[in-house]
């Protein structure tokens, strides 16, 4: 008894000198950042006039000042707007394309690698490219913006069109991921609820109203999950499109924090983070609770 006790304890401290070096690397590159600028976020950072940086304990006020912004509260607004609509047209088309796919087309494989190519490219890269090919003037669709009457469209002055120029943006970027997993996800659906459904005479859209996507759920769920928490750090395809502007109607949180960290405030730009992480956790939760209710429902 003593020996299977003795043996037990060993065994615990050998997987907890294999775990260490893994706990140590995640305390220092999460848990102690994410403390360090939660405690930074409730401070008044200053430089001196040596250079050196010095901080005043505040509590609160940062969020407090945010919470009045209005700047804050637009920022915010435009990332939820690209973050909702982004997302939605990405898994709409990224579902279309992996279904279409699926089928035994001529260039199957051709067209898989095509539509991954986007992924394949940096952000900044694929806000360039958009930028370049949208010029009207001087661009490649010039010649056909013209004879269309287009040429004139004022995509970087107008704020409707520089948000639809982000979304299209950030669609055509990460519409290949979604691609991807759900892609992955329809090749190993079973074949049998298909058979029965064709012999008992359903027709394409109630075979996947009732059998592809009630079980492609779990996968879709994840797909998007992933998706709305990317979603919310996009600042690549703003900065380099529109600049957050005009104004701020493109600029969204994540770039509002870029733009404050720019001018040294690190206590603020903390503050902002710590408000953007709060968001997303309430969103992400509240996703997670709608879908698993859906799931419940669908399974019962």
């Amino acid at each position: 008894m003593k020996t299977t006790s003795t043996n037990n304890r060993n065994k615990t401290r050998s997987e907890l000198g294999f775990l260490l070096p893994a706990l140590v690397v995640v305390f220092v590159m999460s848990i102690f950042p994410l403390i360090s600028s939660l405690l930074l976020s409730m401070t008044k950072s200053s430089f001196s006039t040596g250079g050196g940086l010095q901080l005043e304990f505040v509590g609160f006020q940062n969020y407090s000042n945010l919470l009045s912004d209005a700047r804050f509260w637009g920022t915010l607004g435009n990332t939820l707007l690209f973050v909702f609509i982004g997302v939605a047209l990405q898994f709409g088309l990224g579902l279309g394309i992996a279904m279409l796919l699926t089928q035994k087309l001529f260039g199957q494989t051709f067209f898989r690698v095509l539509f991954l190519i986007p992924m394949m490219i940096t952000p900044v890269a694929v806000a360039y490219i958009m930028k370049m090919v949208l010029n009207f003037q001087i661009g490649p669709l010039a010649p056909i913006a013209k004879a269309l009457g287009f040429a004139d469209l004022p995509w970087f002055a107008d704020a409707n069109l520089s948000r639809l120029l982000v979304i299209v943006g950030d669609t055509w970027q990460w519409t290949p991921f979604v691609i991807i997993v759900l892609l992955a996800g329809l090749e190993a659906l079973p074949n049998e609820p298909y058979e029965a459904a064709q012999v008992e005479g359903a027709t394409p859209w109630q075979m996947f109203t009732q059998i592809t996507f009630p079980l492609l759920l779990p996968v879709s769920t994840g797909v998007v999950l992933i998706r709305l928490v990317e979603a919310f750090k996009i600042v690549d395809m703003p900065i380099v499109l529109t600049g957050g502007g005009p104004g701020i109607a493109t600029e969204t949180t994540s770039l509002f924090a870029y733009y404050t960290w720019r001018t040294f405030d690190q206590s603020k730009t903390a503050a902002i983070a710590y408000l953007l992480v709060v968001v997303v956790t309430i969103i992400g939760t509240l996703y997670n609770n709608i879908i698993r209710k859906r799931a419940l429902e669908v399974a019962g």
